[in-house]
């Protein structure tokens, strides 16, 4: 999930200062994309760097390293760093969010709470607004667990990502690839010890 996604905050990305609230736990965390080429072929994808916290006033913020995606084809994955997501320019996504801090402090247990917001997404040097439907659920070691209830739709010309969609669709040499990319996340946020 993205600070207010994702995903100006406890800067836990860049001090060792600790804040009360949580952080991205990155093995148990993953964000994920569905590519369709040819109209019909869809294909998984995801990235592989990420960090993340939620502080004590509710802002969520995650940075995703563009250089991590993972297609699990070699060249295909070069190809996404160099012509589509341009890695060495844009090397990072941010997506920010904010969730009410007593709605989680009041989280029970194993209750998942549902809830819509407003997610910002920094991709490619543009930012835009995305409708992001969350599912939240406290575990019993006191992490939080963050999921997408529903797809979140990502306009690849919003991010100024179209030409690198038709570079790919030429190298490729493909009839199509869709501009329209469904994205869901899997977080899991281990709570801060200071």
């Amino acid at each position: 999930m993205f600070r207010k996604v994702l995903f100006s905050v406890c800067i836990l990305f860049f001090a060792g200062d600790a804040c009360a609230g949580w952080y991205l736990d990155r093995d148990s965390s993953s964000v994920t994309f569905v590519s369709v080429k040819k109209s019909s072929v869809a294909e998984v994808h995801h990235f592989g760097g990420m960090r993340g916290s939620i502080n004590d006033q509710g802002k969520i913020r995650i940075e995703i390293s563009l250089a991590s995606v993972e297609t699990y084809v070699p060249i295909r994955n070069e190809r996404m760093k160099t012509l589509l997501f341009e890695a060495a320019k844009f090397p990072k996504a941010a997506i920010s969010a904010t969730v009410d801090p007593r709605m989680l402090s009041g989280l029970k247990v194993g209750e998942p709470f549902a809830f819509s917001t407003t997610m910002t997404l920094e991709l490619h040097g543009k930012t835009h607004d995305l409708a992001a439907d969350v599912a939240l659920i406290k575990l019993a070691d006191g992490s939080l667990m963050a999921l997408s209830a529903t797809p979140i739709i990502v306009n690849a010309d919003d991010f100024g990502l179209g030409e690198g969609i038709e570079r790919l669709r030429d190298i490729a040499k493909l009839s199509r690839i869709a501009t329209a990319v469904p994205v869901t996340f899997h977080l899991t946020f281990d709570p801060d010890k200071p």
